[in-house]
């Protein structure tokens, strides 16, 4: 495209400036767009890191123990939670036993004393300071009466008399 006097068209200072408007504001809204950033998507919150599944240690579920045999309960649970263990004199409803705090490897042992025998169900959940919770299954337990002490003979003091025959 060429003027009358042979020159290019677009030398022309009263031509140039609306034709070449145009092209020069697309090239500046593309270059726009790609250097600055569009609407960030919103993240997801991040997960909460995985709890170490409660489990118990011992005793084993439906074991039958004497009464004067039975004493700890032992599991392991979320190292830096706390333990909440509940007991169930089966049929009747579930409560609380105790709460305390796991040990730093995330172990827990509990001390019982002076259970009748009956047949018990222990329940132990895990709650961490972030809020999570970890429960187990209640592990059956039946407490045999003590067996009775063996008696001992005792012998008699008096003498018996020969017989005379």
């Amino acid at each position: 495209m060429f003027n009358a006097e042979g020159k290019p068209r677009y030398w022309l200072a009263g031509y140039d400036a609306w034709h070449l408007l145009i092209p020069v504001a697309l090239a500046g809204v593309m270059t726009t767009l790609a250097v600055v950033p569009g609407p960030r998507k919103p993240q997801p919150p991040p997960a909460p890191p995985a709890m170490v599944p409660t489990a118990w240690n011992s005793p084993a579920p439906n074991s039958s123990i004497p009464a004067r045999q039975f004493g700890v309960l032992e599991g392991r649970g979320q190292p830096g939670g706390t333990v909440t263990v509940w007991l169930r004199q089966i049929p009747n409803p579930e409560r609380r036993l105790t709460e305390r705090p796991l040990l730093p490897d995330g172990r827990f042992v509990i001390a019982l004393t002076n259970f009748p025998p009956g047949s018990y169900g222990f329940r132990a959940e895990v709650r961490t300071p972030s809020g999570g919770v970890s429960s187990t299954f209640e592990i059956p337990i039946h407490l045999q009466p003590d067996p009775p002490a063996p008696k001992t003979q005792q012998k008699s003091t008096t003498r018996r008399r020969p017989s005379r025959g």
